[in-house]
């Protein structure tokens, strides 16, 4: 069983464009350095939480 946060086999951390922010007008980058490519399967709670933050905005 995998342990919660930790990214195992090839899927490593997702890169993301160091650019990324100016390609997108008010946008805002969030990179969890403990959670792999597969993020929104890796921790559902923590995506719900942005999106709700994103809507109430």
């Amino acid at each position: 069983m995998k342990e919660q946060g930790r990214y195992s086999g090839n899927f490593g951390p997702s890169i993301t464009r160091s650019d990324l922010p100016n390609l997108f007008p008010n946008s805002s980058v969030h990179q969890y350095d403990n959670l792999s490519h597969f993020l929104p399967m890796e921790n559902t709670g923590l995506v719900a939480s942005e999106v709700k933050n994103m809507i109430d905005l």
